[in-house]
């Protein structure tokens, strides 16, 4: 990492914080995150009071998933005009990708007093009255968001999983197929649709990068499942948001990029993975910031084929871990907590066939 660093901050121009500010705006366009914030962080030396400096690297810094740095600058942006509403909008999304619903809430209402026809901040909106358990409430802010801007696929997307969670199966779908006639990085509705499908195409292991997209169709895959479903929302979708956050997913897609499985699991110390097997206590996204004990949240598998690549896939991700945590859940209903060492990490101890997944 160090040896990286070095490498980003020779490559930073020459000059006064203007040329560093273009560089840095330049590698942000190209979501070259870590070259951006190198930049960035050159020219906030230079002029600490820039606002649009500030946001740009707040950007930056979002993007890297390295949310509470980023929150620190959009703070300062938010303490002045003219871009209070920018740096509170983008402050709603990282306190929804921390989990903190609450503040996301605050962040985006206070967005919306500013200028009601933000569409994203009535997206953010819903997301966190989603969170909060307020299913009434978020539908009325997504479809706000949507009437305001109703060629953002991310939008309907958002709607579709709510719909789905309220047990309006035609009402999900017809989002979803709104979404999927749009134009999208992502194609996650495309793939949402599909899921209604026969297998089409060689299977791969996929990280979609995209945060909010990857959040989103992780919800309306696993929704479909029995157990999933018996979940509790907000603390479900907490879950998955900071699986997102910290990048620790994996969905196993074919060619059409159709999802077939998907692992997601957060990292944590033995302690706390201890409780967390024995039901003592749920964990905070402040318990798994990092550490060398697997939680396995979520494991899904339609095929065979999706099972065996998941297994390779977590045997790679897990070598250097100490002990994997997981409950499995069976057809007739009992759950067993299960503690495995990496070393014994072997497809017949956890991915079974009669798993109820």
């Amino acid at each position: 990492m160090t040896d990286r660093k070095q490498t980003y901050a020779a490559e930073i121009p020459d000059g006064g914080a203007s040329a560093l500010v273009e560089a840095g705006l330049a590698h942000l366009a190209a979501r070259d995150y870590p070259r951006a914030i190198a930049t960035l962080t050159a020219a906030e030396a230079l002029a600490p009071s820039d606002d649009s400096l500030l946001l740009a690297l707040g950007v930056a810094l979002q993007g890297a998933r390295r949310h509470h740095e980023a929150l620190d600058r959009f703070a300062r942006v938010a303490e002045r005009a003219p871009q209070k509403g920018a740096a509170l909008l983008h402050s709603a999304f990282s306190r929804l990708a921390l989990g903190q619903a609450s503040l996301a809430q605050a962040a985006a209402q206070q967005v919306i007093a500013l200028a009601p026809r933000t569409a994203a901040a009535h997206f953010a909106l819903g997301q966190a009255e989603a969170l909060l358990g307020r299913f009434d409430a978020a539908a009325l802010a997504l479809m706000t968001a949507i009437e305001i801007e109703p060629s953002a696929a991310d939008f309907w997307i958002g709607l579709a999983t709510l719909r789905r969670r309220f047990g309006d199966a035609a009402g999900a779908e017809d989002a979803l197929r709104h979404a999927a006639q749009l134009q999208s990085p992502h194609d996650a509705a495309g793939a949402a649709l599909a899921g209604r499908r026969n297998f089409g195409g060689d299977l791969k292991v996929w990280r979609l990068e995209e945060s909010r997209a990857a959040l989103g169709l992780a919800v309306e895959y696993l929704s479909r499942k029995s157990t999933f479903e018996r979940l509790p929302f907000g603390e479900w979708t907490r879950t998955l948001a900071h699986q997102v956050e910290q990048g620790r997913q994996i969905f196993v897609v074919d060619d059409a990029e159709r999802v077939f499985g998907y692992l997601g699991w957060t990292l944590t110390t033995e302690p706390l993975a201890e409780q967390w097997l024995r039901g003592l206590k749920p964990l905070s996204g402040e318990d798994c910031r990092g550490g060398d004990f697997v939680i396995i949240n979520a494991w899904a598998a339609d095929t065979k084929a999706a099972a065996r690549l998941l297994v390779a896939s977590g045997r790679d991700l897990f070598k250097d871990k100490i002990a994997l945590y997981f409950k499995r859940f069976y057809r007739d209903g009992r759950v067993r907590a299960t503690r495995l060492s990496v070393n014994a990490f072997v497809a017949a101890h956890i991915f079974r066939s009669d798993l109820k997944i």
